[in-house]
C-alpha cells in the first residue's frame, strides 16, 4: 500500500476520534440545554442537518475501529513470537495511555474535583466522573489500568473491545498466513456477520466486544472494497458518499417510516448503531475510490489532527467533567446560554489539545522509548 493511502487512513482516524470528541462536547455543553436545543430543533429541519455527522460519536467509533482493524490485518506475523511481541507491544501502547489518563483522574480528585451540575440542573452524564469520585482499592486500581476499566460502567470502557478485537485479528492473521486470500477473506465475513448478528449493543461489555470484533475484521476486507471501487467514476462516488452522509444524519429513518407503513420493519433492521456501522464500511470504501479525497486528507493538517486525536480522546472526559463544567458555571452566571456554549467549545479544544500536546511530548516520548528497547518495529496507532 502506497504512502499517500496510509497517509488518508490516517486522516480518517484523527476525524474519527475528534468526531467522538466533539459529539462530547456538544452533549455535555449544549445538549443540556434546552433552550439552545430548542431553537436548533426549530431552526434548522432535521433531514438537512448535514452536520451532525460531525458530532455522531457512534460512527466515530464505526470508523475508528474498521481502520484500527486494517492495520492490525496489514501486519506480517510469520511465528508464535511474532505474535506475541505484536500483542504485547498494542498492549504497552495502551496500558501507558491509560496508566496517564488513570493519573489525571486522580490529580483531578485530590485537587479541583468533579463537577455533576450544568445549567443548574445535574449532569445527565455524571456517571463519567462520578466512577471516579471515591478513592479506590489497590486491587480497583490495578483493574482500572491493567483491564483498561474493564465493564460498562468505566468511562474508557471502549479501549477493551477494541484491544480483544484487534489481538483475534493478529490472531487470524497469524493462523491463515499461508492460505489463499479467499480463505482470508470468507473468515473475515464470518466474522463481520457474527459480530453483527451476536453483537447487539446494550447487553453488556462481551455483547460489545463481539460487536467490535466484527467491526475490526471489516478492516480485513476494505482493501477488497477499494480495488472494487477505484474502477468507479469519482462523481458517482461523490454522490453515493453524500448519501451515506445524510443516512448517518437520520435521513435513512425517513425511508424506513415509509417502507414501514406498507410492511411491518423489525425495529432491529434499523437500529442506529447498525446503520452507523453500515453506512460506515460505505465511506470508507467510497473514499478509497476517490483519489482526490484520498489526496486531500493526506494534506499536514489533517496528519497533525491525527497525531493529537488518540490523547484528545483519551484526555477529554476527565477535562471535561472538571474543569469545563467548573468553568461553565462561573461564564453562565454572565452571559447567556449561547454565548457560554461557544467560549466553552473554544476553550475545552485549546485546553484539551494542550494536554494532548504535552502527553505526546512527555509521556508518549518515554513509553515509545521502552517499546523501541524490544528491537521490534511498533505497531501503528
Amino acid at each position: 500500500m502506497s504512502k499517500q493511502r496510509i497517509a488518508w487512513i490516517d486522516g480518517v482516524k484523527g476525524l474519527a476520534c475528534m468526531i467522538v470528541f466533539w459529539e462530547h462536547i456538544y452533549y455535555t455543553f449544549l445538549g443540556n440545554s434546552p433552550v439552545i436545543m430548542g431553537q436548533i430543533h426549530e431552526g434548522v429541519p432535521s433531514f438537512f442537518k448535514i452536520a451532525n455527522i460531525l458530532v455522531n460519536g457512534n460512527f466515530g467509533v464505526c470508523l475508528f475501529v474498521m481502520l484500527s482493524g486494517y492495520l492490525a490485518s496489514v501486519k506480517q506475523i510469520n511465528s508464535i513470537g511474532e505474535l506475541g511481541k505484536a500483542v504485547l507491544l498494542r498492549y504497552l501502547k495502551f496500558i501507558a495511555a491509560f496508566a496517564a489518563v488513570f493519573v489525571l483522574y486522580q490529580v483531578i480528585l485530590g485537587t479541583i474535583g468533579f463537577q455533576t451540575q450544568i445549567w443548574g440542573q445535574e449532569y445527565e452524564s455524571a456517571w463519567v466522573a462520578m466512577h471516579y469520585s471515591n478513592k479506590l482499592t489497590w486491587l480497583e486500581c490495578i483493574r482500572e489500568v491493567f483491564l483498561f476499566g474493564f465493564g460498562m460502567n468505566a468511562p474508557l470502557w471502549t479501549i477493551m473491545p477494541i484491544f480483544l478485537s484487534n489481538v483475534l485479528v493478529f490472531v487470524i492473521n497469524y493462523l491463515t498466513r499461508n492460505k489463499l486470500q479467499r480463505m482470508k477473506v470468507v473468515i473475515a465475513i464470518a466474522f463481520v456477520v457474527a459480530g453483527f448478528v451476536f453483537g447487539y449493543p446494550g447487553y453488556g461489555v462481551w455483547s460489545q466486544i463481539i460487536l467490535y470484533t466484527g467491526y475490526s475484521f471489516v478492516g480485513m476486507l476494505l482493501p477488497y472494497l477499494w480495488k472494487f471501487f477505484s474502477k468507479w467514476k469519482e462523481w458517482i462516488l461523490w454522490i453515493l458518499l453524500i448519501c451515506a452522509v445524510i443516512g448517518v444524519n437520520g435521513g435513512y429513518r425517513y425511508v424506513v417510516s415509509y417502507a414501514s407503513m406498507v410492511v411491518r420493519v423489525p425495529e432491529v433492521f434499523y437500529s442506529q448503531i447498525y446503520w452507523n456501522a453500515i453506512l460506515a464500511i460505505a465511506i470508507v470504501s467510497f473514499i478509497g475510490g476517490m483519489a482526490g479525497l484520498c489526496k486531500g486528507l493526506s494534506k499536514p493538517f489533517f496528519q497533525i489532527i491525527n497525531q493529537y486525536s488518540f490523547p484528545v480522546y483519551l484526555f477529554h472526559f476527565p477535562i471535561f467533567c472538571s474543569v469545563g463544567l467548573w468553568l461553565h458555571r462561573l461564564v453562565s452566571l454572565k452571559v447567556n446560554q449561547t454565548i457560554t456554549f461557544f467560549l466553552m467549545a473554544v476553550t475545552m479544544h485549546l485546553l484539551v489539545f494542550a494536554v494532548a500536546w504535552l502527553y505526546n511530548e512527555t509521556w508518549d516520548k518515554w513509553s515509545n522509548k521502552l517499546v523501541k528497547k524490544t528491537n521490534v518495529n511498533p505497531i501503528q496507532k
